[in-house]
């Protein structure tokens, strides 16, 4: 039997639905559906944070605000949020929609997708999500098996703009829009195993930084 999940935190959530479900086949049924709009001044139970140190998230309750990661002063920093263990997405067939952005430029690393063990302070596995970072590099597609990860470069710079990143994963390969062109299909190291909605900030030095979420969804295909 399907769960249903849908959560829709906007100031219109009719609007959402209506928009969620025009993206469907006629008569489709959507599957496992969770739509976070990261907005007011508290973020929902249905999400878990995890702060390795002394850092920060928290609600922005302003326009293009969002949920707020800050680093502390310890390198190799890691804050995130998982979606309390519970993994709904099939590795063989399911997607995500994120919005996200850089707000420093000071050696950080924002990430967000879907991955299948619950470790935001290490190395997760079975995990496909997008990435950017400071200091010039490349947006970047990850994903991993049980035991190994790559990535592969999205061809676009890192920046401190908000990006529209939409992943999807079937059985032979995965593919990564950012802001609606096609930037990378890859059809090595797919995860392996259930999923779930997943968001990590990272910092790489002891200068403080701050990254922000304003959008996330997820849905099986």
């Amino acid at each position: 039997m399907n769960q249903h999940l849908l959560f829709a935190h906007s100031p219109d959530a009719s609007l959402s639905q209506a928009i969620i479900e025009a993206r469907q086949p006629f008569g489709a049924e959507i599957k496992q559906h969770i739509v976070e709009w990261f907005s007011g001044d508290t973020l929902d139970s249905i999400w878990t944070k995890s702060i390795e140190t002394s850092g920060t998230i928290v609600m922005q309750d302003v326009i293009d605000g969002g949920l707020i990661f800050t680093t502390s002063t310890t390198s190799f920093d890691d804050n995130g949020l998982t979606f309390n263990n519970i993994e709904h997405y099939d590795h063989n067939g399911s997607a995500f929609i994120v919005v996200f952005r850089r707000i420093t430029d000071n050696g950080e690393q924002m990430l967000s997708g879907l991955f299948g063990n619950n470790v935001i302070n290490g190395t997760p596995r079975d995990v496909i999500y997008a990435r950017d970072g400071s200091g010039g590099a490349q947006k970047r597609f990850h994903t991993s098996d049980a035991s190994t990860g790559t990535s592969v470069d999205m061809d676009q710079i890192g920046d401190l703009l908000w990006t529209v990143y939409f992943g999807q994963v079937f059985p032979s390969h995965a593919t990564m829009h950012s802001n609606g062109k096609l930037a990378v299909i890859k059809t090595t190291n797919l995860p392996s195993s259930k999923m779930q909605p997943y968001v990590k900030m990272r910092s790489t030095n002891t200068t403080i930084s701050t990254t922000a979420i304003r959008y996330y969804e997820a849905w099986n295909i």
